[in-house]
């Protein structure tokens, strides 16, 4: 995408127009790639050029993508011979509409998801239009969109899915206009993340009462109340 964006500063209206269009399109695939793995935690990443990146031993069978969406079934309802056709790969549709218990990473059986299973993959972001912090809050965003949205979480505390919608129609917006606006992806991008660390925030923090429990083993095992050492030093005798 950097080098197609150096190739549309020329002074020939013809080959501007076509790097133009160009860029065009692949920013609306970069966009949907970001869209399918902010609002639903799934990768779509088919030739491995997606700046996130996931870490497995294990090769994703032909046809399949991150998450079990079956990306070779999607296609069939594209035009391969479409110029957009990428693009119009109707990943949101698909997956809004699908219950709510699929779109789990229980699906990889790893408790250590969040730390292991997906980092950033800097060779791939174009900085020009994506910078390393802004990434680093795309990768934050669709790793609590897949705790929020596992099984092990009730449903009353994942992420509704008229929140979906809303986030996926801002994304979707930003592919329509006719050229990247860095600026507006970056707010964008920070209203998403805001909304998903606060619900992210009630359900680890405050509904699990994480703070007391902080507070308990301080006492305990950093012998805040000295009454409890004392007592151990008595039994132990």
């Amino acid at each position: 995408m950097e080098t197609i964006s150096q190739r549309c500063v020329t002074g020939n209206p013809v080959i501007k127009a076509m790097f133009t269009k160009l860029l065009f399109y692949c920013t609306r695939v970069l966009l949907q790639q970001i869209n399918a793995w902010i609002v639903h935690g799934q990768l779509v990443d088919l030739c491995e050029e997606f700046f996130i990146h996931r870490i497995t031993n294990n090769q994703t069978p032909p046809g399949k993508q991150e998450g079990n969406l079956d990306v070779s079934k999607v296609n069939k309802s594209a035009n391969p011979t479409s110029v957009g056709s990428v693009s119009n790969l109707n990943i949101v549709g698909t997956i809004l509409t699908m219950d709510p218990d699929r779109l789990s990473a229980d699906n990889d059986g790893k408790d250590d998801e969040w730390n292991t299973a997906y980092t950033l993959r800097m060779s791939m972001l174009p900085a020009k239009f994506i910078s390393p912090q802004i990434a680093e809050k795309i990768l934050f965003i669709g790793k609590a969109i897949r705790v929020l949205q596992s099984k092990s979480t009730s449903t009353q505390d994942r992420v509704p899915l008229d929140d979906l919608e809303a986030f996926s129609e801002a994304i979707l917006r930003l592919q329509q206009m006719p050229e990247f606006n860095s600026i507006l992806f970056s707010k964008v991008i920070e209203l998403i993340r805001e909304s998903i660390a606060n619900r992210l925030l009630h359900l680890v923090v405050i509904k699990t009462n994480l703070l007391d429990h902080l507070k308990t083993m301080k006492d305990f095992f950093l012998l805040t109340k000295g009454e409890f050492y004392q007592t151990f030093l008595e039994e132990a005798r």
